[in-house]
């Protein structure tokens, strides 16, 4: 059965990478498993609050320690998490969200190259640095912007299984990694000598 699932992320200054990675996989892990849309240009506080109600949001990073959303952004932001939806935060993205309060006695991770200054200016969050990727009820957090595309890796295949997984992945020419940032998310390969080969099988 096919199902829609739509999602938005939610726009301003921010490495591209850290939705554009993540967004991509999903597009390309079957039209079947997604309905792909992804805004590059910045938007007013007003558009926000015409944005529609995705079952699930995005947030970027910021290297800005003195960031803070708009208002407007911050009461979209808390009407979303308050519904239930899914918020996923890549790289800084999840200081970002910390600004908002929501993740204030929550567990989550965060980029660690700027793992000291963010646990600082955000105590209340209970920060760790352990695993790529952290959740807490509905909000996903990931580490770098490659650890955001494992972390979405994972996601798909929870919802939706290994193939639809390993299918968006081969599309990318991508293997992810597990939560600790280890290989072998796609089964690794071996020639009949036992040596390691490609793991993605393309066709010829």
């Amino acid at each position: 059965m096919v199902q829609d699932v739509k999602f938005g992320a939610l726009v301003y200054e921010y490495q591209t990478m850290d939705v554009v990675g993540p967004f991509d996989l999903i597009n390309t892990a079957g039209r079947g498993a997604s309905e792909y849309l992804l805004t590059h240009n910045a938007i007013s506080p007003e558009t926000v609050e015409k944005a529609p109600n995705f079952l699930f949001y995005h947030i970027g990073q910021t290297l800005e320690p003195s960031f803070e959303f708009p208002q407007s952004y911050v009461d979209f932001i808390k009407r979303h998490h308050a519904a239930g939806k899914t918020i996923f935060c890549t790289c800084t993205g999840a200081a970002a969200l910390a600004s908002t309060g929501i993740l204030d006695g929550k567990n989550a991770t965060v980029n660690n190259v700027e793992y000291k200054w963010i646990t600082n200016r955000y105590p209340k969050v209970n920060w760790s640095k352990d695993k790529k990727w952290v959740i807490d009820g509905n909000i996903w957090t990931g580490g770098g912007a490659v650890a955001g595309m494992d972390m979405f890796a994972h996601w798909l295949e929870k919802s939706f299984g290994k193939d639809v997984m390993m299918s968006g992945a081969k599309n990318l020419d991508y293997e992810p990694r597990d939560i600790n940032g280890i290989g072998g998310v796609i089964p690794f390969r071996y020639d009949k000598e036992g040596k390691q080969v490609s793991t993605t099988v393309f066709p010829n």
